[in-house]
């Protein structure tokens, strides 16, 4: 198993559109029910934009 260091120095390498995928993953690890949260609002959203 790598130490944080190391998983560090290799997450800082990546480029940034894989940087980002990446810290949507850790973020929804620690909320999983984040992500039916977010599709309920993109959802509204697109429905709201709909009715304008």
């Amino acid at each position: 198993m790598i130490d944080t260091n190391e998983l560090m120095s290799m997450a800082e390498s990546l480029p940034i559109d894989i940087k980002t995928q990446l810290i949507d993953k850790l973020l929804y690890s620690l909320n999983p029910s984040q992500k039916e949260i977010d599709e309920l609002w993109a959802k509204e959203a697109e429905r709201r934009l709909a009715e304008v």
